[in-house]
């Protein structure tokens, strides 16, 4: 439903919060694929070449919304609040880290080669 459609101020209210979040979601999962993109691009070395990089952030971003969706017992807000937590911590370790960053050997599978 769009906010033009919204019957009273409570439904725009919620349909308002819920286009800011996940406004907000998208923004965060951009900041964390172009910090992942400037990481790699600077220490190629980390780069595993029988892995798609861009394929491996996607798919972390998919499996991290479908774990808060299934193992949470929260309404759709708070599982949109906790996404753009984790998306906010994953940028900060990145953007502190760099090749050091747990997110970006967890992305790329460094954890489980290590366990081989």
């Amino acid at each position: 439903m769009a906010l033009d459609q919204a019957t009273n101020k409570e439904e725009y209210n919620r349909l308002l919060d819920f286009e800011n979040r996940d406004l907000l979601i998208r923004e965060k999962k951009h900041e964390c694929y172009s910090l992942f993109q400037q990481v790699l691009s600077q220490h190629p070395d980390l780069k595993d070449p029988y892995l798609n990089p861009t394929e491996a952030i996607l798919e972390y971003f998919y499996n991290t919304r479908e774990e808060l969706e299934t193992e949470e017992v929260l309404d759709v807000a708070d599982t949109d609040r906790e996404e753009i937590k984790i998306y906010s911590k994953i940028a900060k370790d990145l953007s502190l880290n760099g090749p050091q960053s747990y997110y970006i050997k967890s992305i790329l599978g460094h954890f489980d080669k290590d366990r081989q």
